[in-house]
């Protein structure tokens, strides 16, 4: 605001000069009374008190507005929801609990919990169930993202199992682990040994019962 008048001061004398001035124009006369003589400490402190008036002015109202919205935005923000369809949008927290599946006899619609596991094969995403195999639209990266955490869990890249099936798990080979799941056929998944340590806390955390687990032989001292 202090240098604000050896900024502005020429354009205001200039167009002071036309309107004063008009038509008589004389460039001597402009640059002696208009410019030159204006620069001096009666004219600077003649126009520093309006230029602090309105620059203290124009600081506390934009104080004063930003002030106002944030007040607005918490009020919003702590106002309870009024929209009756609220409950039928997923809220965060919430997972996926139910998918459209297909197989040869058509659609159907499947809950997720009953799946013993979901699996990609040549580009086509399934969810293994007890009713059979379903073909599914949602990716591996979708469901990992949507599923529950505490209940599935992506032993690899193309397969997530049901931590509710799971029977036991023992070193295969070539740091691979075999996971043995509660199913009919006793079917069998791998898992890298890179995801060991994080499948066995999901396991301690899903169930507390004592899981069947065989070291490999490097383990075992």
């Amino acid at each position: 605001m202090l240098f604000a008048f050896f900024l502005f001061n020429p354009v205001t004398q200039t167009v002071r000069y036309f309107l004063v001035e008009f038509p008589n124009y004389d460039i001597d006369l402009y640059l002696e009374n208009y410019l030159q003589g204006t620069y001096n400490i009666k004219y600077y402190f003649f126009y520093l008190i309006p230029v602090l008036i309105m620059g203290y002015g124009s600081v506390n109202g934009s104080l004063l507005v930003d002030i106002l919205e944030q007040r607005r935005q918490r009020k919003r923000s702590a106002e309870p929801a009024t929209d009756p369809f609220q409950s039928l949008t997923p809220q965060p927290g919430a997972f996926l609990t139910h998918l459209k599946g297909k197989n040869t006899f058509g659609e159907t619609i499947i809950a997720v919990q009953d799946c013993y596991w979901f699996e990609t094969e040549d580009r086509n995403y399934y969810a293994v169930h007890p009713a059979g195999r379903f073909s599914i639209t949602k990716t591996m990266n979708e469901l990992e993202a949507e599923l529950n955490p505490e209940v599935f869990f992506r032993t690899k890249r193309n397969c997530i199992i049901n931590l509710s099936f799971v029977a036991s798990y023992a070193y295969w080979e070539n740091g691979k682990y075999s996971i043995r799941m509660q199913t009919p056929n006793n079917d069998e998944t791998d898992m890298p040994r890179a995801r060991l340590q994080e499948f066995k806390n999901r396991l301690v955390r899903f169930s507390a019962q004592e899981v069947d687990y065989t070291p490999p032989k490097s383990e075992i001292s």
